[in-house]
């Protein structure tokens, strides 16, 4: 019997989330629980900062991008996320969102209920290791946005960037060239530059062969380059 379309056996991300390590069977358990697939249409939310949490979020498909607003009206963008990602997690039931989580794309995510998550994660060993490994990669990832921060000047921040985003695309599945939401305002609210400074290395990337970023496509023309560009060892 082949399994239904949107069934979690038959789940087309399902080897890039927390699900990846279970069985078929252990699947079907979390197919009991989960409530839907919920399609999000460009530019709405998931998330929203200083809201309790509710149902938790595994993207399917699209890209999503989580920020916090700064108190004198700026944006701060965490982090660009990308199919297989698992959102909305909260330690405590009714804890407060600090950050908030919006479509770059039409993104569809599977939602899955706190309480039956909560409790699956208690009950199968498998996912409860999987969420921690997940969790930890997250962290690990933060780390490396902070020190690229921190560390890196605007040429090496924006390769960097780009190095980090093409690799994650492709790990996900996404075909080459990736197809890049991005405009320039959400790479300065990332990287803490301005759209301007944004334009000037971009084209300094392009004029040396590095990188072609034409139409909101992203083509690496020189790998090594680039890695060498972002200090990635």
């Amino acid at each position: 019997m082949q399994p239904a379309p949107h069934s979690c056996v038959g789940c087309l991300v399902r080897h890039q989330t927390i699900c990846a390590p279970l069985t078929d069977a252990q699947l079907r358990e979390v197919e009991a629980t989960r409530l839907h697939d919920q399609l999000v249409p460009r530019g709405g939310h998931l998330l929203r900062s200083g809201e309790r949490g509710g149902a938790f979020f595994t993207v399917k498909s699209g890209w999503v991008m989580l920020y916090s607003l700064l108190p004198d009206g700026g944006r701060q963008i965490h982090e660009f996320v990308l199919p297989g990602a698992f959102l909305g997690f909260q330690p405590e039931s009714g804890a407060v969102l600090a950050y908030s989580a919006e479509a770059l794309t039409d993104v569809t995510v599977c939602v899955l209920p706190r309480e039956g998550t909560v409790r699956l994660l208690r009950e199968v060993p498998e996912l409860a290791m999987s969420f921690a490994c997940t969790a930890w990669h997250a962290q690990a990832h933060a780390f490396q946005q902070q020190a690229s921060l921190g560390r890196r000047n605007a040429r090496e921040r924006i390769a960097h960037l780009l190095h980090d985003l093409q690799q994650r695309a492709r790990q996900s599945g996404m075909a080459e060239p990736v197809s890049l939401p991005l405009t320039q305002e959400h790479i300065g609210d990332a990287l803490g530059l301005t759209p301007v400074h944004v334009s000037r290395t971009l084209k300094a990337l392009r004029d040396d062969g590095i990188v072609s970023t034409s139409g909101h496509l992203l083509e690496v023309l020189d790998s090594a380059r680039l890695a060498q560009e972002a200090l990635v060892a």
